[in-house]
């Protein structure tokens, strides 16, 4: 994950932290799951147009 994307998701999840109300733990967890999936989606990419000229 590039520096600046996981700078973003860490600003996410202190603004969560600090305005969340009800479901900031459910919140926290999609943001969980999505700074995980973020590579493999980079990586998937970039395939694609690799193996696409």
């Amino acid at each position: 994950m590039t520096a600046s994307v996981s700078e973003r998701f860490r600003l996410i999840k202190r603004d969560l932290d600090d305005f969340g109300g009800a479901g900031v733990e459910h919140a926290l967890q999609v943001l969980d799951e999505l700074a995980h999936q973020v590579p493999l989606i980079g990586a998937m990419t970039t395939r694609n147009f690799d193996e696409n000229p």
